[in-house]
């Protein structure tokens, strides 16, 4: 399959030149941010796109098959999960409240990757919208960091019940377990939201993404300035 090309609409777009005191190489120019991006298909279809081979159709349907499965496997598992707890009210204690966050945010990541992939093997699709792009890579990162902060919760419940057994009661009250949980996403929230107010800010210089999704490490790659204080936070917070 021939490398993916920008739309000839697209290349009468006005550009404009890079500073000359930017990081960047002079000849690089800056990107209209509303422009789409250019997924690299390779991580999720195991092959380079230049050197097609005919049963690459068959191995595209095959990755199509496989990844429906897992994402419907992982939507239908988390529902029930979280119909479980919801719906059993003997299960409404502060370890499985803390708990009943984990398919929630399961179901976030799962929405916010698959579709994409699903959109590219099947309509043999190249290119993500702009706002698209950064609401995956937001919603991705919603999702890792996410993990973190429900575990640390869950870890901080069973370190109440083991080393104060006799008054783990008072302590984890339903009001302490909801403030906990309000922490825990606001405390997420938080975290991404400036990440990606320090990534939007910057102008980018280019389309092609490095992997097959959004995320923020590819989105910065395409900056034409200095990244050090994204750097710097990334590696702070991550």
């Amino acid at each position: 399959m021939p490398q993916a090309q920008l739309p000839p609409s697209w290349s009468q777009m006005p550009l404009t030149p890079v500073s000359q005191d930017s990081h960047m190489p002079q000849a690089q120019m800056r990107i209209p941010p509303f422009l789409p991006f250019l997924l690299d298909s390779r991580h999720c279809r195991g092959r380079l796109k230049d050197h097609p081979a005919p049963q690459d159709r068959g191995g595209d349907s095959n990755y199509f098959i496989f990844i429906i499965i897992v994402f419907l496997f992982t939507l239908i598992g988390n529902l029930v999960l979280l119909l479980t707890i919801l719906l059993n009210k003997s299960l409404h204690q502060p370890m499985y409240l803390l708990l009943l966050n984990l398919p929630i945010n399961d179901i976030i990541g799962s929405s916010a990757l698959f579709p994409q992939v699903i959109n590219e093997l099947l309509l043999d699709s190249r290119s993500i919208q702009y706002a698209a792009c950064i609401t995956q890579a937001f919603l991705i990162h919603i999702y890792g960091t996410g993990s973190v902060f429900i575990l640390t919760a869950m870890a901080y419940d069973r370190y109440v019940a083991i080393c104060c057994p006799l008054q783990y009661g008072t302590i984890m009250t339903n009001a302490h377990v909801m403030r906990i949980i309000s922490l825990v996403w606001l405390c997420n929230l938080f975290v991404i939201g400036v990440l990606f107010f320090l990534l939007l800010r910057l102008p980018r210089c280019g389309s092609q993404m490095a992997h097959s999704y959004c995320d923020n490490p590819s989105l910065l790659r395409l900056a034409c300035t200095d990244t050090t204080v994204n750097n710097i936070y990334g590696l702070a917070l991550f």
